[in-house]
């Protein structure tokens, strides 16, 4: 019974059993190195017109934000760091003698 309802668990399909994205549902149990999303139909319209037109995937489009988001973070946190350093260096310094 491959793809049916049966496979796997009670009332989930092999795709879902794999993680994956089903029209009609979600997997609740991604596949390693997967996150699933929740986009709204105007979202997920949104995405699909704006890869289409820029020749790429939604997933690539979605992998890009992830990444972009990621290194915006990571910089602002550096950033943050970097001035609490500064502004307690005379701490600092004293706690590492």
């Amino acid at each position: 019974m491959s793809g049916g309802a049966d496979a796997g668990a009670p009332g989930r399909s092999a795709a879902a059993e794999k993680g994956c994205v089903t029209a009609d549902r979600v997997a609740t149990v991604p596949v390693m190195n997967e996150l699933i999303i929740r986009l709204s139909d105007a979202e997920r319209a949104e995405c699909a017109d704006l890869a289409d037109a820029t020749g790429r995937t939604p997933e690539e489009l979605a992998l890009d934000a992830v990444r972009a988001r990621l290194r915006a973070e990571r910089d602002r946190v550096g950033a943050e760091a970097l001035r609490l350093a500064l502004r307690h260096a005379p701490l600092l310094k004293r706690l590492g003698e």
